[in-house]
């Protein structure tokens, strides 16, 4: 198995490495940290995504059931609209913050 180490290239020592070893803790870290870059641009994304539907809508609307009389005879229940509203401002400062995560990706990711 050692002759087979040393005529390896450059790119098989990590495989043969994790087909010994199991996965190394440096490829677990390299790993692990893509993966963390990742997913500070998927959120970073999806924040983009919410803060413009919150520029757009500006509200949303829901119905709740309440019960008020609950025999075995007879229901009676009563539906309410409920309607939710928030600031235009808050979903610029959803989208600023999802901007943020996609530069601080970025910045990171040209670190390596």
């Amino acid at each position: 198995m050692s002759r087979q180490k040393e005529k390896c290239s450059a790119t098989q020592k990590p495989l043969l490495q994790i087909a010994e070893n199991g996965i190394s803790y440096r490829t677990r870290k390299k790993f692990r940290t893509h993966i963390t870059m990742s997913a500070l641009k998927i959120i970073g994304i999806v924040l983009i995504v919410i803060g413009m539907a919150m520029l757009a809508t500006g509200s949303f609307h829901y119905k709740e059931k309440k019960k008020i009389l609950d025999t075995d005879v007879v229901d009676i229940n009563r539906t309410e609209t409920k309607i939710v509203t928030w600031p235009r401002i808050a979903g610029a400062v959803v989208i600023v913050g999802g901007i943020v995560l996609i530069l601080l990706e970025r910045g990171r990711s040209g670190d390596r």
